[in-house]
């Protein structure tokens, strides 16, 4: 489902007017300048001592962020696509129109461009969504084209970092075209979400590889791949899990059943160190696969620097889950700058259906043009049906603690998790090993003796506005607000008050989603020739959820077998739809169904010096896991298979759908008493996904039990109805999680004769 021409996209608004109200004239000889407020100059952190003016000849990179022609028509756009009612509903943009559509004209980007080089800055490429132009220049230049002065300070710990003295200044004329000026700072570094313990566990005694609670993960038979003996046996000994208990653990592993192992899907992995392709290939190897890893570089980004354990925790977790995959890695430089750049080129490209981030920074340390222009770059990735997921931090409620000296107490999410339209994915803790029915709890490892494997699901109220979409009853008043949403910890801005927005006036919440990142029950993967000992973090998480998101759109739910959806992954428009419209079955079913609903625990990081166990974990939404742990499959057993997330993702996004389930006869209609029949049976919305389908069957109401059915067509099934003493009885089809359509319920009558 793509879209070929938007007739609500509106025209150009009219920049001249615009311009002219931003215009500061100076003397007469002067160019009319503006100041671009939104990146005005960053607070230092505490304790940061000022060592002089940045050397003059030292070359700066940074990045001009452009605005958008028509954001109105975009958010259109974005609510058309997840608007059932609307007739641009699942149409996102094909590769190539977002430029067309929406981004800067070419004659916007040449201006810029021109005048970026009569200040004396070398422009580099754009992408070709044109949303960004990666600019250089001497630290000499920079201070002159924008009237400012870059200086260079000591940090706490010893750290040396430049920073913009004022907000940069540009001409008037080109001022409309630009959103900010990204990367005039280095004061606080992109981080990695990964945490390990400081110990192999055999080095610490018997019995002590988990803290109190844990479980020694099982080896369940499960299809899909397996690890080897190396690996099995390492983890048992570290009480790790292999990627193959994750997938028993997340109802992943009948997905592997159904033939889904996430073939030709492309996800993109954003980096910012190298890895050693060496452990990529020892781990497929150990696993006996053979995905498809591809190296881009970005900026510069060193394709052969040294081995970072981040990158082969995302790249090995994704591939260990989704084998048949395709796995394109970006390497940028690590900056700030160069992290919006390199998830802005993936996005430009459209070309990897799922984009997985597990680096970030406070989001009170970002500028309001490096918050913006995630906004607009993840709304990008949204119209063109890119899952984008983010790790949420491993800082709790307290994500600028420890790098932000100033603000390490203070209430902080991080970004670019908290940017709409991605989906951010926070932290849990197993109990009970990696059964099914296992149960999750807040990542939380404040008391936790080493500073490397002390960490907590980041979460809580981000500084940007909650999306239309994550209160999903403002979407649909029909629809139940989703417990927990919106609480008495909710809050408000009278900025945000928007058509794109919640009409409230929420701010965002994070984080949407959580799974596994707790270190001590990680898992093992290959690092530097050898298999690593259990690491985690929000990472984890986040690659977990990133080959979830594969799954989903490589899954037979998704195909012409099941709901016809496209491409779907784990948008959260969906999540949040699905959640608000099925919360019956997702939080007041008694036993998991769609997501594990994290109700024990909370994200307090207490090293950072707060204590106030502010956002526990509950029924339905929190601060602390989200909308819960997303659980691919549901609750099996020999005679059912309860559909989960997968289906109801694709169900979401699918034209064929269960509210157009219907039974309208069955054939023979008769049969001998005593015998069991095979019969015939018509009607629509069936699946001809295998163990989906199955026929009730009631006597004056009362429910007999359900008897499998296999479907050739959307139309017909056959079932063998079971041996039964003269009389009638109702049949009726049920599909997938055998809750039926009350709309379109329809039993159909079938006589045993003597």
């Amino acid at each position: 489902m793509r879209l070929g021409k938007l007739p609500f996209v509106a025209g150009l608004v009219a920049l001249v007017g615009l311009a002219s109200a931003l215009v500061a004239v100076g003397p007469a000889a002067a160019a009319p300048s503006v100041t671009l407020t939104a990146s005005a100059a960053p607070v230092l952190p505490a304790g940061a001592a000022r060592l002089g003016a940045v050397p003059a000849g030292t070359t700066i990179h940074f990045d001009v962020a452009l605005n958008i022609r028509d954001e109105a028509g975009l958010d259109a756009l974005l609510q058309g696509v997840e608007n059932r009612n609307s007739p641009y509903f699942g149409h996102f943009l094909r590769p190539g129109q977002f430029a067309q559509l929406f981004g800067p004209t070419q004659a916007q980007v040449t201006a810029v461009e021109s005048s970026l080089r009569s200040l004396g800055l070398t422009p580099g490429t754009v992408d070709s969504d044109r949303l960004s132009i990666p600019v250089s220049g001497t630290a000499a230049a920079v201070d002159r084209a924008f009237g400012l002065s870059l200086v260079d300070y000591r940090l706490p710990g010893g750290r040396v970092a430049f920073a913009n003295s004022a907000a940069p200044r540009i001409p008037a004329a080109v001022a409309p075209y630009i959103q900010g000026v990204l990367g005039l700072d280095t004061l606080y570094a992109v981080r990695d979400n990964a945490v390990t313990i400081p110990v192999r566990p055999a080095a610490r005694g018997a019995g002590a590889a988990s803290p109190a609670g844990t479980a020694t993960p099982s080896a369940p038979a499960t299809p899909g791949p397996k690890a080897c003996n190396a690996a099995a046996d390492q983890a048992v000994t570290d009480g790790a899990f292999t990627a193959g208990q994750l997938a028993a653990h997340y109802g992943i592993a009948p997905l592997y059943g159904m033939g889904d192992l996430g073939q030709g899907v492309k996800v993109a992995v954003v980096e910012l160190e190298a890895n050693l392709n060496s452990d990529i290939v020892s781990y497929e190897n150990c696993y006996k696969i053979k995905t498809a890893v591809h190296y881009f570089n970005v900026d510069g980004g060193d394709p052969a620097g040294a081995g970072s354990s981040e990158a082969a925790l995302d790249i090995e977790n994704i591939v260990g889950l989704t084998p048949e995959s395709v796995i394109d890695v970006y390497r940028a430089p690590n900056t700030v700058a160069e992290l919006y750049q390199d998830v802005n080129h993936i996005v430009s490209l459209d070309k990897d259906r799922v984009i997985s981030i597990s680096w970030g920074l406070c989001e009170l340390d970002e500028t309001s043009a490096q918050l913006a222009a995630y906004q607009t770059v993840m709304k990008a990735a949204n119209s063109q049906a890119q899952t984008v997921v983010a790790a949420s931090g491993d800082n709790g409620s307290t994500d600028c603690y420890p790098n932000d000296t100033t603000n390490a107490t203070k209430l902080a999410v991080e970004s670019p998790a908290s940017a709409n339209y991605v989906t951010a994915v926070g932290g849990t803790s197993m109990r009970g090993g990696v059964k099914l029915v296992s149960k999750e709890v807040v990542w939380n490892g404040s008391t936790r003796s080493a500073t490397s494997d002390r960490g907590a699901s980041g979460g809580g109220i981000s500084t940007l506005c909650m999306p239309l979409y994550q209160d999903y009853n403002q979407v649909n008043p029909n629809v139940p607000a989703i417990p927990g949403l919106i609480s008495l910890l909710t809050k408000k801005s009278s900025s945000c008050v928007s058509k794109a927005n919640d009409p409230k006036g929420y701010l965002r919440q994070v984080p949407d989603i959580s799974a596994d990142a707790d270190p001590y029950t990680g898992y093992d993967f290959y690092w530097k020739g050898s298999w690593a000992y259990l690491w985690g973090g929000t990472s984890e998480s986040t690659s977990l959820a990133a080959a979830e998101a594969a799954l989903i759109d490589a899954s037979p739910w998704c195909g012409a077998a099941g709901w016809q959806g496209g491409p779907v992954g784990l948008l959260p428009q969906a999540l949040y739809g699905r959640a608000a419209q099925d919360q019956i079955i997702i939080y007041l079913s008694g036993q998991p169904l769609v997501f594990y609903d994290v109700t024990s625990g909370n994200n307090n990081f207490t090293p950072s010096g707060l204590s106030d166990g502010l956002y526990p974990a509950s029924q339905g939404y929190d601060f602390a896991t989200g909308l819960g742990a997303p659980l691919m499959t549901g609750a099996v057993s020999p005679a059912t298979f309860n559909e989960g997330l997968a289906s109801e993702m694709c169900d979401w996004a699918g034209k064929a759908s269960l509210e157009k389930i219907s039974t309208t006869s069955v054939v023979p209609s008769t049969g001998k008493a005593g015998k069991p029949i095979t019969v015939t049976v018509h009607g629509t919305g069936f699946l001809t996904i295998k163990g989906v389908d199955a026929a009730e069957i009631l006597v004056k109401g009362k429910d007999l039990g359900i008897w499998m059915a296999t479907c050739s067509s959307r139309t017909t099934c056959k079932v063998t109805l079971p041996a039964r003493p003269a009389g009638t009885i109702d049949v009726e089809m049920l599909v997938a999680n055998f809750i039926p359509c009350l709309k379109c319920r329809a039993f159909v009558p079938f006589t045993y004769k003597k």
